[in-house]
């Protein structure tokens, strides 16, 4: 399997933002992709990067993870601006997973079929920070968003 990998390089100053200052890399060359990460919030482009994964998978014989970030809206208590209170209702966080779980378990009989190679995993926290964890915790070969 070849890959070919395109990316841009953005202005240092605004690194989210496509600057006139962007310049266009291409490299190609064999990669083994064992290992894929599909973040997934279960919206149209999120099940559009898994459907692709899949193929990816298939032709390599790769495992794909589901990763689902539950951010949760942090409610302050207490009356003193100098010591808020943060909290969360955690009755709330078990019923987004289990939420998650049945969704995981529909797209996989409507998009994955035939494909077992799959796990699905929920973590809590904003969802860029779940995401770069995920992947600075794991040996991954690819992200497909």
């Amino acid at each position: 399997l070849y890959l070919t990998i395109f990316w841009l390089r953005y202005d240092d100053r605004h690194p989210f933002l496509p600057s006139s200052n962007v310049t266009l890399f291409h490299q190609s060359k064999p990669v083994a992709m064992k290992k894929i990460l599909v973040p997934i919030d279960f919206s149209e482009p999120s099940i559009e990067a898994l459907k692709f994964a899949i193929a990816i998978a298939r032709k390599s014989k790769g495992h794909i993870t589901l990763l689902h970030a539950i951010d949760l809206p942090i409610t302050v208590y207490g009356a003193s601006i100098d010591m808020p209170v943060y909290t969360y209702d955690l009755r709330m966080v078990e019923d987004l997973k289990n939420d998650a779980m049945v969704k995981y378990r529909q797209l996989t009989k409507k998009v994955a079929k035939g494909f077992e190679d799959m796990k699905f995993v929920t973590k809590q926290g904003p969802v860029f920070a779940v995401i770069n964890e995920y992947i600075q915790s794991k040996r991954l070969d690819l992200v497909i968003m």
